[in-house]
């Protein structure tokens, strides 16, 4: 009978222990506290686009990203705006491409942190799109198991260069640093790839093929000061790795890292394909992304 009464105690009145929450009302109040993080954190000029930062949470949700690294994304986004307000007037004009900018940052796991650069935010035929540094590419590569690594390099005038390839390819660079590296001293550069397997590919460009790609650029192509200007040998990386991405193997891969990848290439394909764009633009800016 002591038992019963004391099993009545501990199930009744002010007694009771207080029960858990359950995990979908810890996760709404979470999702609220984001929210209002959001809110508190923007700034005047960009509270217009409220909705275009919260809107995002609901990817963030879906992949089981944290808030915390929700909303300090969020906060990155802030930053790169307030420094280019051009970004602003894009976003508030076609607000679903910037939620789309913001949404493939998550989804392919970069960040748009500034001290990282391996991700940007930036204005193309005025819609605010994300792009991705050579190396953010590089990480991601390596990363995501598409290869164990992948690099390249510049090769200069007065310096030791050969490949070979057939039945045995092989590939020997031995760098001067104290060579001319100036723009008018490159010869080219190459881009090694190590798959998971070991085996390694590589391949070269010639100075005459990344200055064909340069011109394709739109800043370029505008007569606008570019990073092909200030960081050329960065710019020249960027299209070794770019051709690089193009011989990754795609088969085996699930469908959301394909759409990672995707997402990833996208801009870089598009701009390249646009060879005309910019020559005739007068009310838009295209900021070619570096990497450092």
């Amino acid at each position: 009978m002591a038992k019963e009464q004391e099993l009545n105690l501990q199930g009744g009145g002010q007694q009771q222990a207080a029960q858990p929450q359950a995990p979908a009302v810890v996760a709404s109040q979470a999702t609220e506290q984001a929210v209002i993080q959001i809110k508190n954190g923007l700034p005047e000029q960009l509270r217009p686009l409220q909705q275009c930062f919260i809107k995002p949470l609901e990817t963030a949700k879906k992949m089981g990203i944290p808030n915390e690294r929700y909303v300090q994304e969020c906060n990155f986004a802030m930053q790169a705006m307030l420094k280019n307000t051009y970004l602003i007037g894009c976003a508030k004009k076609y607000p679903d491409e910037f939620v789309s900018a913001l949404n493939n940052v998550l989804l392919t796991g970069m960040t748009l942190n500034p001290t990282l650069n391996v991700a940007y935010l930036v204005p193309y035929k005025g819609v605010v799109q994300m792009q991705t540094s050579y190396m953010g590419k590089k990480s991601y590569a390596i990363n995501t198991g598409l290869c164990k690594d992948i690099d390249c390099s510049l090769v200069f005038k007065g310096e030791e260069f050969a490949i070979s390839k057939g039945t045995n390819p092989s590939i020997k660079h031995i760098p001067n640093p104290w060579a001319s590296h100036i723009a008018d001293t490159l010869l080219g550069g190459y881009y090694v790839i190590t798959y998971s397997s070991g085996k390694i590919a590589f391949d070269t460009m010639s100075k005459e093929d990344i200055e064909a790609i340069k011109k394709r650029s739109p800043s370029v192509g505008s007569g606008k000061q570019s990073p092909w200007d200030t960081d050329y040998f960065e710019m020249c990386k960027k299209t070794l790795i770019n051709r690089a991405y193009k011989q990754l193997p795609k088969i085996g891969m699930s469908p959301e890292a394909q759409r990672a990848l995707e997402i990833i290439n996208g801009l870089d394909e598009q701009v390249a394909k646009d060879n005309n764009y910019g020559q005739n633009e007068q009310d838009d800016v295209f900021v070619d992304v570096t990497e450092v």
